[in-house]
């Protein structure tokens, strides 16, 4: 699913400047967002045994993928283990 949603954005890159400005202000609210989320869960996370942050915020599922994408960020390696 990874290859195809990137190669579906590098074929139809000249299309996706408007979908580039808005993942970016997506990545402001985000970054935003993070300290209060950390803030907010770290009396329950710390004393799960697997949390979810082991791979980073749980596992993508394809609109996450499609975002990551559109960030121009790698999709992590995940832990199926984990």
């Amino acid at each position: 699913m990874c290859i195809e949603t990137t190669a579906f954005f590098t074929r139809h890159e000249e299309h996706m400047v408007n979908i580039y400005s808005l993942v970016q202000e997506m990545r402001g609210c985000y970054a935003a967002l993070e300290p209060f989320c950390h803030d907010f869960t770290k009396h329950i996370c710390g004393k799960c045994p697997t949390p979810c942050c082991v791979n980073r915020h749980g596992l993508p599922d394809f609109e996450d993928l499609v975002t990551f994408r559109a960030m121009n960020l790698v999709v992590p390696a995940f832990n199926f283990d984990a």
